[in-house]
């Protein structure tokens, strides 16, 4: 079989690939019908070796131009699509500071609490745009969802429960404004249908017609979200 990290069997009535990037570790996911031979998958799959192929080359090299991070002075860290430098100070309170850059105080660098610091600011960030862009959005496409929460999740951007609840990652917070509506009509979608059948690309084409070209730099922009 050609090279592939993770088969996934299901329900569903076509095969899939895609590239999956995880902490830096790039992984090649292809997802199948349960009774699809596996003839026809290794077939299916050579058949998509070139496209796999630069599509990893492509991720590997986003991801050596943005190393995870250590907490210096001169990295950057985006924010809704943008980047900003960070510069570590000597004293400052609130140890984590954002002002058209971002200011980490040297002594909670040092102590290792970088990471920790960020992931808090952004998930304070995150919190009320999310919400808001989702009432805006299901508001504007007629949609009631039931309850909102913000997610931790590495894996999944988002997810939609049968019972109209909305998960959406925080790590949203660090793409494009345009992504984030992406994603979130695609939750919104699931509203009508819990698949990814015909109709529900169908339903998220009228809400969003370019979300062919979003849901792409989705995938390639995965790597930035690393702390």
């Amino acid at each position: 079989m050609p090279q592939v990290d993770q088969l996934i069997r299901s329900r569903r009535k076509t095969i899939g690939i895609y590239i999956s990037q995880t902490d830096g570790v790039v992984k090649v996911v292809v997802r199948a019908p349960r009774r699809a031979h596996i003839k026809e998958i290794n077939a299916f799959v050579a058949n998509k070796q070139e496209w796999i192929d630069k599509t990893r080359a492509k991720i590997l090299a986003q991801i050596d131009q943005n190393p995870v991070h250590k907490y210096m002075s001169g990295e950057v860290f985006p924010y809704l699509g943008a980047k900003f430098e960070l510069r570590v100070v000597d004293v400052q309170s609130p140890s984590l500071v954002f002002d058209d850059q971002f200011y980490l105080d040297k002594t909670a660098q040092k102590n290792g609490q970088g990471r920790e610091l960020f992931e808090k600011w952004y998930k304070e960030q995150a919190r009320p745009y999310l919400l808001q862009r989702l009432t805006q959005l299901a508001e504007e496409f007629g949609f009631k969802f039931n309850r909102f929460r913000l997610s931790g999740a590495t894996k999944r951007w988002g997810s939609c429960s049968s019972r109209g609840n909305i998960n959406l990652s925080w790590r949203l917070i660090m793409l494009d404004p345009e992504i984030i509506d992406y994603v979130i009509i695609h939750e919104l979608a699931h509203l009508k249908h819990q698949n990814h059948g015909k109709y529900f690309w169908q339903e998220v084409e009228r809400m969003l017609p370019a979300y062919k070209s979003l849901r792409n730099r989705l995938k390639s922009s995965a790597y930035m979200t690393r702390l």
